[in-house]
Parts: C-alpha cells; structure tokens; sequence
C-alpha cells in the first residue's frame, strides 16, 4: 500500500494532515505580517529620533537654566521690529495710545513706565 492509497482509505487523518498543513501555513503567514507591523517604517523612525533629539536640546537647555545666577534679573526683551520703528520715528513723540507709541513702549525699560502709561499700554496694545 503507498501513501496515495492509505490516505484515500484513512479520511480522518487526510483531513488532519491537509488541515495541519493550512494552519502551518496561516501562521507563517501570521508571523510574516505581525513582523511587518512591528517594524516602523523610516519615516516614523526618523520623526522618533527627531523627537528625541529635541528632547535633549530641551533638557540640556532646563539644565543651564537651571544653573543660572538666580540673583540675576532677567533682562527685558526688546524685539527688533520695535526699535526698527522707533528709530524711524527720528525723535519725534507719538500720540499716546498710537501704534507707534506701543512700539516706543516695547523698547522701553519696564522699570521706567509710569502707572498711567502700564493702564494705557494695558488698553491700547494689548
């Protein structure tokens, strides 16, 4: 008797055998696919390492901060875009409240405002 013969007479363990053989199969497949899954794509990898390279500029950053003077004061920010327009005012005064006369105030020292000029800048630059 050949294998042909024994299979065609033992049903139950051809369909055993046919039905080992597919879920074999499936899980070669299965495997195949979770592992295509898993492994992210270099677009996902290189935003994942752009994101950590940030991560380490922003604690390397906290850290110098945090070794910093703390008797310092911190110095007033005095954004470019404000003096460029000042400086073409060519010492003139603006009218208070005006835009020019906001920008005058951005370049100015925080320590030099008057109550009256923090209340108008407060209603008219903000």
């Amino acid at each position: 008797m050949n294998l042909i013969e024994i299979l065609r007479s033992q049903k139950f363990i051809s369909a055993l055998l046919l039905i080992s053989v597919i879920v074999i199969i499936a899980g070669v497949l299965l495997k195949n696919y979770s592992e295509q899954q898993l492994t992210p794509n270099t677009n996902e990898q290189a935003t994942i390492e752009s994101m950590q390279n940030i991560a380490r500029q922003a604690a390397d950053q906290l850290e110098q901060t945090r070794n910093l003077d703390a008797t310092s004061p911190i110095k007033d920010v005095k954004p470019q875009l404000y003096a460029d327009r000042v400086a073409a005012l060519n010492g003139e005064t603006p009218e208070l409240g005006s835009e020019d006369w906001c920008a005058l105030m951005m370049i100015k020292d925080a320590d030099a405002w008057s109550e009256a000029e923090q209340q108008l800048f407060a209603q008219r630059c903000l």
